[in-house]
């Protein structure tokens, strides 16, 4: 993994959202109603991401899927890559949601701990995703590179 690809604004909105997969009008939608810092770099009238930002976008677009608040899983999410730092989640980091009628928890344990967990709804094994992220993004960066 590039290194410099964690930490350095290079990612177009373009390139984010084909790293998680998301429709560009998705993922313009949630930069409308962003509330954290992970919000992207302007540079003249473009918008540039850093991986940390596109992991951030990667945990909120599948607590989103879910059914998570936005707001609610922006918080969640910048929380989560905040603690991350650039090293990454640990390795068997495992992040448990559930929705109840009005209220969404969310709890991290260690992946051994899941046969320990009750009526979870969604288990995000953070370190996989972490890295499935870094690794899209560093080939992409590899690309524009040459």
């Amino acid at each position: 993994m590039n290194s410099a690809c964690i930490t350095q604004a290079a990612f177009s909105v373009s390139d984010v959202s084909e790293i998680i997969e998301v429709s560009e009008d998705a993922l313009r939608g949630w930069l409308a109603r962003n509330v954290t810092s992970y919000s992207g770099q302007k540079a003249g009238h473009r918008l540039w991401f850093t991986g940390r930002d596109i992991y951030f976008f990667s945990i909120l677009r599948d607590l989103a899927a879910f059914g998570v608040s936005i707001r609610i899983a922006m918080y969640t999410a910048e929380r989560l890559v905040d603690e991350a730092g650039e090293k990454g989640p640990l390795r068997d980091e495992v992040l448990v949601v559930r929705l109840d009628d009005d209220k969404t928890s969310f709890v991290r344990i260690s992946r051994y701990e899941i046969g320990e967990v009750e009526d979870a709804c969604l288990y995000l094994p953070l370190a996989s995703i972490w890295s499935r992220i870094m690794e899209r993004a560093s080939a992409k960066y590899a690309t524009e590179a040459n």
